[in-house]
């Protein structure tokens, strides 16, 4: 059954360009950024979790990811056009499908 929250045919592509070894770096480094990004996403400084759900935007696109991709570029519009009502609104739900995306790519990891 496919995972709605990772899109398997995006990392078979990174498959093929790099290998495994670039896949398993590209994840690995994901997970191993996400308690601090989340924490900088849970927090007050508008800034920063601005430049986090950018980063978030480019990361998980690049691994398949894109219901976080989409949020995360909503949540950093709302950031960057300065309305703070739509990101308090956005925020709580990007932290949802963030976990659900880092879950996935676990379970991507452990099968692959």
């Amino acid at each position: 059954m496919p995972d709605a929250a990772l899109d398997p045919t995006r990392l078979a592509k990174l498959r093929k360009i790099g290998g495994e070894e670039l896949v398993s770096a590209l994840i690995d480094s994901f997970l191993a950024e996400a308690p601090a990004r989340r924490a900088t996403l849970e927090g007050a400084d508008p800034d920063a979790m601005a430049q986090v759900a950018h980063t978030l935007v480019a990361g998980a696109g690049q691994l398949g990811a894109a219901p976080l991709a989409l949020q995360a570029r909503a949540l950093e519009e709302a950031f960057r056009g300065q309305d703070p009502a739509a990101a308090t609104r956005l925020a709580p739900q990007l932290l949802i499908t963030y976990d659900e995306a880092l879950a996935a790519l676990r379970r991507f990891r452990e099968t692959a």
